[in-house]
């Protein structure tokens, strides 16, 4: 995945061999956390959704991360990280622009001076690129996620996520959520970025995961 691949390598020019702070933020079901950790970082990984962190927690379980359920855009999570990650378009499930520079705001306070930050945003072509007749499925050995789309006005959107975990052979324990979706003009969350004190470093896009899918690489 380019945005992990992006931290890990962050991580590994400015690690030096020594255990570095991470925070997730909107961690889902831990995925990237758990990547992190298993490099040798202390990682730290936050959801709004109690129901993702019992998934995450059930998953990793054999992993030393602190998972914890919070908004993270009211919210601070801890000091001092040399890197923050924010992925998979969180950002546009924020009620508003002033949540967005709230969130920044907080960002800023914890992240070390010299520190990454990198997040990704979606443009209104995801939908079209990503969702097939307003369905898209994802599918592995220990999960089925199903996400159906609705545009409900021009450049807000609602996704309902539905998802089946594997508990055992033959056991799946489900999980229902509703988003909403906003998708925020790139050239003023670019400048939100400016304003808030954040350097662009970087910034990608990747087939993979649709080329409506900005990827920033930011530091404070």
């Amino acid at each position: 995945m380019l945005i992990i691949n992006h931290g890990l390598n962050f991580l590994k020019s400015f690690s030096k061999g020594n255990k570095l702070k991470v925070l997730d933020l909107g961690c889902g079901t831990g995925t990237i956390a758990s990547m992190f950790s298993k490099e040798g970082h202390d990682v730290v990984a936050v959801d709004i959704s109690s129901d993702m962190i019992e998934i995450a927690q059930s998953k990793y379980e054999d992993l030393n991360i602190k998972f914890l359920v919070g908004d993270i855009t009211k919210e601070q999570f801890g000091n001092d990280y040399d890197l923050i990650m924010c992925n998979f378009d969180t950002v546009n499930y924020f009620d508003d622009l002033s949540s967005f520079k709230s969130f920044l705001k907080n960002v800023k306070l914890i992240l070390k001076n010299n520190g990454i930050f990198i997040f990704d945003i979606v443009e209104e072509g995801i939908f079209d690129e990503m969702f097939e007749n307003d369905l898209f499925i994802d599918e592995t050995d220990e999960y089925l996620c199903i996400m159906r789309h609705e545009k409900i006005k021009k450049f807000k959107h609602l996704v309902e996520m539905t998802i089946f975990v594997k508990e055992d052979e033959n056991l799946y324990r489900k999980y229902s959520e509703i988003h909403n979706k906003i998708i925020y003009d790139t050239d003023l969350v670019l400048d939100t970025l400016k304003v808030e004190g954040f350097k662009l470093y970087d910034s990608a896009r990747n087939s993979e995961y649709g080329e409506s899918r900005l990827f920033l690489v930011c530091k404070k």
